[in-house]
């Protein structure tokens, strides 16, 4: 363009620098000799540019193609309804605000999208609605029901929204999705809802996760009395409808393993075969990484529950051909691991792992791996699966079930916090301003164990302290007793990094009598580098069983992870520390002063320093250089 210094001025002066919106004005001036200069909203600079000049096809395309967040031309010609390939190709061609992803799709610039999406609302509602089925019913034909459910719901295609539905017996559920998911029944004309009874109770299922129970509880009844109703139905199909009812209504019994087993077993009896609104391929574990941590309910009652597993789990397998393959097993070596009884997880915990690998359980797989972590640091192994998970290097992608993504950072951020390595922790874990990851509701109290394990990790003892009340709270309504000790044990850890000894006093003192009938010391023995001192100090009390326990086995614990780190330590071709010189250089390491790490480990500020001089020494650390506390964070995290 052939252009003065004056408008050129105006310009820059107009676009401060914004590459975009220079461009949109080379455009204009291209096709009408003048800039948009005056024009007040680069969105509206679009819809003069790129958008009004075009030929009515063309428009409609370029609005559609602004519609998802990612498109195929395929799917925008399918969504126009018309043969229109030479049109897109040249929307295509001369657009610079179409993006070309790496994995094939296309992507509109922000700036177009918007542009698009208000122009899109702008035509007749009837129309909005029509090309809405159209990318729904795309969606649903490449099979990504998911993503075809939004769309048909805002198409107002029930018909199409209910059979996709009935095609996610193992729905992941999007967050989205909550908002809309009583509405897509409550919306449905009634004569359309009755012809997808499966979709009405995968919705329920549903429900439950998202903690949605009143709505559950309603939806029942709509169910029930569509059931009385219809005389057409022949016993045969009647009893099948009461059979898939009675396992959706298990749910409303969770975490009662007895309670639950009551429904499966009645479901059983009028069922004719397998339920059809069960998958195989279902997460049975909510995504929480522990089977106990789902299902303990009460203290002094962690043999029982392992009994109720193994009676009340059999049944259920013949009914879900084999859904949850593998948990009654993994809970008898979860609760050897708890009461510290190393060396008789292994048999139980080969047993899971056989059925659930068998079955193509993947979440059960995942909760043996799990334990597998957590066992392996007592003796003195190097977890290689917890490196596979912070890296999601596993096979999970067949079955689309992105949730577990999740479970596998709670394993390996769990792991990484109890091994001394917060680096490595996954990010969302300690993130508190809100924007985690969705966690199903009945796998919260799981997560929340975790997070505050590695908010310990860190360091972070205030921020647990704030966040521990709504965290106990959500342990509440299904009485998740593992996940409410392992809070009390570390809300004690947390005052006493703080220094609050009568609080901490007051909190263990609540652990240890939680802890003392089943013997459940695993918790305490996993935060034994602040609570050493305060649990000495119980020998003498009320629950010295427990203390002594759980001091024993946190000396296990200690030993096996200080021969990691030295072994790991050693493959670097360095000395090996010893394991009071490891717990030093790790406090150090985490920017722990050594008034702090004195005070920690009841020694003196003095022999902090010599202790600090042989680390440096042994780590082949300038003793000498300014940044040593640095260098030593810096040889932690690479090692």
């Amino acid at each position: 363009l052939q252009l003065t210094t004056q408008q050129l001025d105006a310009l820059h002066e107009a676009c401060e620098g914004w590459f975009s919106v220079t461009y949109l004005n080379f455009l204009n001036y291209d096709r009408y000799q003048r800039f948009c200069l005056d024009t007040g909203s680069v969105y509206e600079m679009i819809a003069n540019v790129l958008l009004r000049p075009l030929p009515s096809e063309q428009q409609r395309l370029l609005l559609l193609m602004g519609q998802p967040e990612e498109f195929t031309p395929e799917q925008v010609a399918y969504a126009y309804g018309a043969s229109c390939r030479e049109s897109v190709s040249r929307l295509l061609e001369c657009n610079a605000f179409i993006i070309r992803l790496a994995n094939g799709r296309l992507r509109c610039h922000h700036m177009l999208k918007q542009a698009t999406r208000h122009a899109f609302g702008l035509l007749p509602e009837t129309e909005q609605q029509m090309y809405f089925r159209r990318l729904g019913q795309w969606y649903a034909q490449q099979r990504e029901y998911e993503e075809a459910l939004d769309w048909l719901y805002r198409g107002r295609d029930f018909d199409g929204l209910l059979a996709a539905v009935q095609q996610l017996r193992d729905w992941s559920m999007r967050p989205q999705h909550r908002q809309h998911l009583f509405d897509w029944l409550r919306e449905c004309p009634p004569e359309i809802l009755w012809q997808y009874p499966q979709a009405v109770l995968i919705i329920m299922r549903r429900m439950f996760s998202l903690n949605m129970v009143p709505e559950m509880l309603q939806v029942k009844e709509w169910y029930v009395t569509a059931l009385e109703r219809n005389t057409a139905l022949s016993q045969r199909e009647r009893d099948n409808y009461y059979g898939e009812l009675e396992v959706i209504l298990s749910f409303l019994a969770f975490n009662s393993i007895t309670g639950m087993s009551e429904h499966h077993r009645r479901a059983y009896k009028l069922l004719s075969g397998a339920p059809q609104t069960l998958s195989k391929q279902g997460i049975w574990t909510f995504g929480a990484p522990s089977v106990l941590g789902l299902y303990l309910r009460t203290g002094c009652s962690l043999r029982q529950t392992v009994e109720d597993m193994q009676e009340c789990m059999p049944p259920y397998y013949l009914l879900s051909g084999w859904h949850g393959a593998g948990a009654a097993d993994l809970t008898e070596a979860e609760a050897l691991l708890l009461q510290g009884r190393i060396d008789e997880v292994d048999m139980p915990l080969q047993k899971a792992y056989y059925q659930a690998e068998k079955h193509g359980q993947e979440c059960i797989t995942i909760c043996c791996d799990f334990l597998e972590m957590q066992r392996d640091l007592f003796r003195g192994v190097y977890s290689s699966k917890a490196e596979a998970y912070s890296r999601h290097q596993w096979q999970l992608q067949p079955w689309k079930q992105s949730m577990l993504l999740n479970t596998a950072d709670m394993c390996a951020g769990f792991y990484y916090a109890l091994l001394g390595k917060p680096e490595y922790i996954p990010s969302w874990l300690t993130d508190g301003n809100g924007q985690q990851p969705s966690v199903l509701y009945p796998a919260r109290p799981c997560r929340n164990y975790i997070s505050a394990q590695c908010l310990l990790a860190q360091g972070q003892y205030t921020e647990l302290l704030v966040r521990w009340s709504d965290w106990e709270q959500e342990c509440r309504p299904h009485s998740n007793f593992l996940c409410l000790l392992y809070l009390q044990v570390q809300r004690a850890a947390a005052f006493a990094g703080r220094g609050d000894v009568t609080s901490c006093r007051a909190s263990l003192k609540k652990a240890l009598e939680m802890a003392e009938a089943d013997k459940l010391v695993l918790p305490l023995a996993q935060n034994i580098a602040l609570l050493r001192p305060y649990l000495e100090q119980e020998l003498q009390g009320e629950f010295s069983a427990a203390a002594a326990a759980a001091l024993h086995l946190g000396q296990q614990l200690e030993a096996g992870r200080g021969q990691i780190m030295s072994a790991r330590f050693a493959e670097a071709g360095l000395q090996e520390l010893t394991e009071q010189e490891l717990q030093i250089a790790q406090l150090a390491a985490a920017r722990h002063t050594n008034r702090e790490i004195a005070q920690r480990l009841s020694l003196s500020e003095g022999t902090i320093k010599q202790y600090l001089n042989k680390i440096f020494a042994k780590l082949q650390i300038d003793a000498a250089a300014k940044n040593k506390r640095h260098q030593l964070e810096r040889f932690f995290s690479n090692s």
